[in-house]
């Protein structure tokens, strides 16, 4: 999108003016990404096992304090992981399939 922004991206008063931001900013990103480590291959995404939902069961009402307080699920998600031996990602896999029972429960 960056070069369709680059060759089309100018066709307007306010456009020609922020064209130039846009290009600066996705360069910038670009570039930043570069230094990123790689997926590892063979990586998948999370999955929600009744083995992770044991592990996570003992960390339940932690989990919940935590987020009812106002905690962002991305800082207590890795927290409650560490403790139960699974992923962030399936600790937040977790939280939402609780928050859709409840939801189907009301």
């Amino acid at each position: 999108m960056t070069a369709t922004t680059l060759f089309l991206g100018w066709w307007g008063t306010i456009s020609f003016i922020v064209t130039p931001f846009l290009l600066l900013n996705n360069i910038g990103r670009y570039l930043f990404c570069l230094g990123m480590s790689p997926v590892p291959s063979g990586a998948m995404p999370p999955e929600l096992t009744d083995d992770a939902v044991e592990r996570i069961k003992p960390h339940v009402s932690d989990l919940f304090d935590r987020l009812n307080q106002g905690e962002d699920l991305a800082a207590v998600a890795p927290i409650i992981a560490d403790r139960a031996g699974v992923s962030p990602g399936q600790v937040a896999l977790f939280v939402q399939a609780v928050v859709r029972a409840h939801a189907q429960q009301e």
